[in-house]
């Protein structure tokens, strides 16, 4: 029988204090084996045996035999029965607080055992008032050890790159990754206890203060060693925690479970909400960014046939391949990244755009001038590369600000093809007024519909579905407007 708060032994002793730390004991506190202790009248050393399952005797309290004076078994004065050494009196000790005798490794591993199957009965064996600082260690040691363990792979590699470098081994890397569970630990669970505690109190009364509360939550990390296995431990490590933390705030304050789970999963639950929130915040960003960088390709395209046109009565050019012959526009400009085209895999006549951009510029003159002469006279939209280029037939300045000149649309004939994704799901057409709108594929159908209204008023024929012209199949006219294949546009080929 040892003090639940210091350790010190409380056999033969006649004061209800510990001498050491000065906390009160009660003998009925403990658990023993049946008839393993001598239970001796504080006034005539009587013996008397428990034969209780507990130990204890049965009855508590009753007249002395030997002195007839009345006893009450809080009252007597214990002693290891005769053949009995002190540790076989004990049913169970919480083998983290009998670390000194067992050793630390044990105890650990025990605890570990305990904390995964068995961690109800951890807050039956732990002290209600004390021991908080035991807990504590365990808990860190816990973190620290298991955080390790699961670095290995990353450690290891971290070590060998540094054995490689000219300044040879580096420790820091070990040391940041210790620093980092260890203060991962005393953060993480202070808080959790904080929280845990203060959503009990709220709720009702519990058995102990915020010390039983931590005394919970710092055993309960045993379970977290999972996280050391490979693969799916990170998975399951957090969630067994999370476990048997609610079993043992329920056992240890003694509140119900709803209680318990609420008091215990309320930070978890915050942590998730807000790490979905923040996945989802940049996620958004990310994809706004991406737009937006799609858009600025289609506006640098529709911005060099406005230059061009410019330059040359407010024509567009004959074939957008003159745009590059001329230093106007640069090859790659021409293909969208969100498809993965590239100039290797977007046909441009025999060869690829390629071909074209490392031809010399007499070359891309010459191929420009014949791309150009092999456009039907009734022209109403080519393609080079991922953009359709709709200008053929207006006077840019004298024309609606709304026209579209040019159009985003995955080149259906090139080498390489990307599955349709959610920041392909759009369409971008740049402007005569030289603005791009985007445009979501569900509705490019109308769009393209309100589009040809716009070209029927200063005399041009409808554009068709953009995913149907190719570099070598450009559209002509007068042609009937057709129904979009929005799947077509989303994905460049049908």
């Amino acid at each position: 029988m040892r003090c639940k708060n210091c350790d010190y032994r409380l056999w033969n002793l006649t004061s209800r204090q510990c001498p050491e730390c000065g906390t009160p004991f009660v003998p009925s506190a403990y658990s023993f084996v049946p008839n393993s202790v001598r239970f001796c009248c504080p006034h005539c050393s009587q013996e008397y045996y428990g034969t209780a399952s507990n130990g204890h005797l049965v009855p508590d309290a009753f007249d002395c035999v030997r002195c007839n004076r009345h006893v009450h078994m809080d009252e007597m004065v214990l002693l290891p029965a005769e053949g009995f050494e002190e540790d076989q009196t004990e049913v169970e000790r919480l083998a983290w607080l009998d670390r000194g005798k067992r050793g630390v490794v044990r105890a650990w591993f025990a605890m570990i055992g305990m904390a995964l199957v068995r961690p109800g009965r951890v807050m039956e064996l732990a002290p209600v008032d004390g021991a908080v600082g035991s807990a504590w260690w365990f808990a860190v040691a816990t973190s620290m050890i298991v955080g390790c363990i699961a670095m290995i792979p990353t450690l290891v590699l971290i070590g060998a790159m540094s054995f490689a470098s000219p300044r040879g081994f580096v420790a820091a890397p070990f040391a940041g990754v210790t620093c980092f569970f260890l203060l991962s630990a005393l953060v993480g669970i202070a808080l959790w206890g904080l929280i845990a505690h203060g959503v009990l109190a709220i709720s009702g009364g519990t058995r102990g203060g915020i010390g039983r509360t931590y005394q919970a939550m710092c055993f309960s990390s045993g379970a977290n060693a999972v996280t050391a296995i490979p693969c799916v431990g990170p998975y399951l490590g957090f969630i067994w925690w999370t476990v048997s933390a609610v079993i043992m705030v329920k056992v240890g304050q003694r509140v119900g479970g709803l209680r318990a789970t609420l008091a215990v999963l309320l930070l978890p639950a915050l942590v998730i909400a807000s790490t979905v929130y923040l996945i989802t915040l940049s996620v958004r960003t990310a994809t706004t960014a991406y737009t937006q960088a799609l858009s600025t390709q289609t506006t640098a395209v529709a911005d060099a046939i406005l230059r061009y046109a410019e330059a040359h009565d407010y024509h567009g050019p004959d074939h957008a391949l003159v745009l590059v012959s001329q230093g106007i526009l640069k090859p790659e400009q021409l293909t969208a990244f969100k498809y993965a085209s590239t100039t290797q895999n977007v046909l441009v006549g025999d060869g690829t755009l390629d071909d074209f951009a490392s031809a010399a510029p007499s070359e891309q003159l010459r191929q420009a001038s014949a791309a150009a002469a092999a456009l039907p006279e009734d022209v109403i939209a080519h393609r080079v590369g991922d953009y359709v280029f709709t200008y053929h037939g207006a006077t840019l300045n004298e024309c609606p600000a709304g026209l579209w000149i040019v159009i985003e649309s995955r080149d259906p004939q090139a080498t390489t093809q990307t599955p349709g994704s959610p920041l392909a799901a759009s369409v971008n057409v740049g402007k005569a007024d030289g603005s791009v709108e985007t445009i979501p594929k569900h509705g490019l159908a109308q769009a393209l519909q309100a589009q040809n209204l716009v070209r029927a008023s200063i005399g041009l024929p409808p554009l068709p579905d953009p995913a149907t012209v190719t570099f070598g199949r450009p559209a002509v006219g007068p042609t009937v407007p057709v129904a979009v294949d929005t799947t077509g546009i989303s994905a460049g080929a049908p």
